[in-house]
């Protein structure tokens, strides 16, 4: 949790709905770092670092 700036209830969430896979023991929760690494992968946006999808008008 401290390692990826998330709070308890994002990793909630990304749990109950099945987005990030782990495992449970003692009442801990663990994650693969190859899942989370898939999981921020299939979520990258590259913007346009031109104008980070910004409409910019010169005048």
């Amino acid at each position: 949790m401290q390692t990826l700036h998330v709070s308890k209830r994002t990793l909630q969430s990304l749990r109950d709905s099945g987005v990030l896979p782990y495992s449970r023991i003692n009442g801990k929760f663990y994650y693969k770092v190859s899942d989370l690494e898939n999981l921020l992968t299939s979520n990258y946006s590259n913007l346009n670092s031109k104008d980070h999808g910004i409409n910019r008008e010169t005048n």
